[in-house]
């Protein structure tokens, strides 16, 4: 857990990113907002790539 908001966007193929026990498919071209302080997990559906934006508030 980290204590910044992050942004995720999906670059290339599927994934699945679970916040605080909460699954999320995600596709390519996909964003999702994952609060601070929140536990998260990122699953790989297949090999993929994502842009992670760290942003301190």
């Amino acid at each position: 857990m980290r204590s910044l908001r992050e942004i995720d966007e999906v670059d290339r193929y599927d994934c699945e990113i679970k916040i605080s026990g909460q699954p999320y498919h995600l596709e390519a071209g996909d964003f999702i907002l994952m609060p601070p302080n929140e536990p998260h997990a990122v699953n790989a559906l297949e090999k993929f790539k994502t842009l992670l934006v760290m942003i301190k508030s």
